[in-house]
């Protein structure tokens, strides 16, 4: 059963003109927004990036995070939010909706490398797995292969996450938002996440860099 999307009203200023509780990293009090609140925000931050319309779905199964898509047709960015972050804290919302929409003002969807890279991983891999089916030692290199383009993907896919927290910072400032401050606090509040094996290694192949590393990338480019 599709849940109803919370979509905001075109006579809604540019600006968010309502006092929202903001604080800096960590801790981030706990005060659940409610759909007007968060209705008001999405239409603020979209007029910021100069979007045509943004839609808001809640997702049971994303939990606290949040994914991007678009419509085929018209190209609105529809962020699907997890339960947990539509109904927690206002700060991490602000901060995810910012920078899920960033993704989008920036053309992240449609970035031809990450498209291409990602067609020769799963490209690759299939055809490793058919060639070990048939015990040829070209599975060898197929898997060597797949394997790289798995790396060269994710690590275009972490400058993207970069490039986005970079442009959620001046998307929450348009808005008169103090956005390097919500940023920051958005990305320490899923820091639980990293685990120990991603902090060291894991995050070679992940699309997402670690908590951490997206703060210092984002307080140096303010240096």
């Amino acid at each position: 059963m599709t849940r109803p999307a919370l979509t905001s009203s075109p006579a809604t200023p540019p600006l968010i003109e309502r006092p929202l509780t903001m604080t800096v990293h960590p801790p981030i009090p706990a005060a659940g927004p409610d759909a007007e609140a968060a209705a008001v925000l999405a239409d603020a931050l979209r007029r910021a990036a100069d979007l045509p319309g943004v839609l808001m779905r809640r997702d049971v199964e994303l939990g606290p995070a949040a994914q991007l898509t678009e419509s085929r047709c018209t190209h609105v960015p529809i962020v699907h939010l997890g339960a947990e972050l539509a109904a927690g804290p206002l700060a991490p919302l602000t901060g995810t909706l910012a920078h899920e929409l960033a993704h989008q003002a920036l053309g992240h969807l449609r970035t031809r490398p990450l498209v291409v890279w990602w067609a020769c991983h799963q490209l690759t891999l299939m055809a490793g797995v058919l060639a070990l089916a048939l015990r040829s030692p070209w599975c060898l290199v197929l898997f060597a292969a797949c394997v790289a383009a798995r790396i060269i993907w994710a690590r275009i896919s972490r400058t993207q996450e970069y490039q986005a927290d970079a442009y959620a910072v001046r998307l929450l400032d348009r808005t008169g938002l103090p956005g390097l401050d919500i940023t920051t606090s958005t990305l320490w509040a899923g820091q639980h996440h990293d685990t120990w094996w991603y902090r060291t290694v894991g995050w070679m192949t992940g699309t997402h860099p670690t908590a951490a590393a997206r703060v210092r990338h984002l307080h140096r480019g303010r240096q």
